[in-house]
């Protein structure tokens, strides 16, 4: 017999952890089907915003757009299925010298998992326009 579903309070109830609990400063890995693995530095912060940063100045955290901070870096977990793992979006930042503009993909979020220490984050992005997946497996820095 299959276990129960979780009722739709209970799915709320654990998107509002994995949002809580995401925010914060992370550091770990990323691995994309393009490039060997690299490291790299996460801050999302409460009011939305997200900075990012790598070990390896050739690259960059996201694997497209800049590392260099912009209001218009954003994130978003807005749904979360059955099994717990949260998706949203995240806004990717382009830096054109004199400028940042967003590209005409949407940045995805999925698979949002943070394990039950809420010091371990797992997601994977991808582009709107199907390139991906960016994986992150990311562990929480001390404040």
């Amino acid at each position: 017999m299959a276990p129960p579903r979780p009722s739709n309070a209970e799915l709320g109830d654990r998107l509002d952890a994995i949002r809580s609990g995401t925010v914060g400063r992370w550091y770990g890995n990323v691995t994309t089907p393009w490039i060997p693995a690299y490291s790299v530095y996460f801050e999302f912060d409460a009011d939305g915003h997200y900075a990012t940063r790598t070990t390896d100045p050739t690259m960059v955290a996201l694997y497209y757009g800049t590392d260099l901070d912009t209001p218009l870096k954003q994130w978003r977990l807005d749904d979360v299925n059955q099994s717990g793992a949260a998706s949203g979006t995240i806004d990717v930042a382009f830096d054109y010298e004199t400028f940042f503009a967003l590209p005409a993909w949407q940045g995805e979020l999925h698979n949002v998992v943070l394990d039950a220490s809420g010091n371990r984050l797992r997601f994977a992005f991808f582009t709107s326009s199907g390139y991906g997946p960016v994986e992150f497996d990311l562990w929480r820095c001390a404040p």
